[in-house]
């Protein structure tokens, strides 16, 4: 139920970042919205993968019935807690973008929102499946995301100092 609020929120926060890149009343709010868009779509499809399970091949040409997920364990609890807590930070955040008026006030919520909504949502994935590769996401993302918005920042401060 957890994971299904989750999606709904990172859904809602799709639709806020979109409607920020189709209204966007310069370039640079159009170009940190599809960033955050793409950012909350990444998330939004690992919600769908703690939601589902992991995908399981079937070795033998025979029909077997998949056993079903662990119901009611602590950790799958734990993980749902924390991917819910980081899509209700990554639409907070996407919130903030539609919100707030000027542009630099616009950057802060969805680089703070981003980068700790995916990291909650990847510890409860790590939680969730027992691995680690999506540490290597993580990575990605707590790099590229502050360093893409900072240097939009700066690209727009120089945009309005010439004006």
């Amino acid at each position: 139920m957890m994971l299904i609020a989750a999606q709904i929120f990172l859904g809602c926060a799709l639709l806020l970042c979109a409607w920020r890149a189709c209204r966007g009343p310069a370039a640079e709010d159009r170009v940190l919205a599809l960033d955050t868009l793409y950012v909350d779509a990444m998330l939004l499809v690992l919600t769908f993968g703690a939601r589902h399970g992991p995908a399981r091949l079937r070795r033998h040409g025979g029909a077997r019935q998949v056993p079903a997920a662990r119901r009611g364990d602590r950790v799958n609890e734990l993980a749902a807690v924390l991917v819910l807590a980081g899509a209700v930070l990554a639409f907070v955040g996407s919130l903030g973008l539609v919100r707030l008026k000027t542009f630099f006030e616009r950057v802060h919520p969805p680089t703070l929102g981003t980068t700790l909504g995916t990291a909650l949502v990847l510890a409860g994935s790590m939680i969730h499946f027992g691995t680690v590769h999506e540490v290597l996401i993580g990575l990605f993302m707590a790099i590229t995301t502050p360093i893409s918005y900072s240097l939009l920042v700066g690209a727009a401060r120089r945009r309005h100092r010439s004006r």
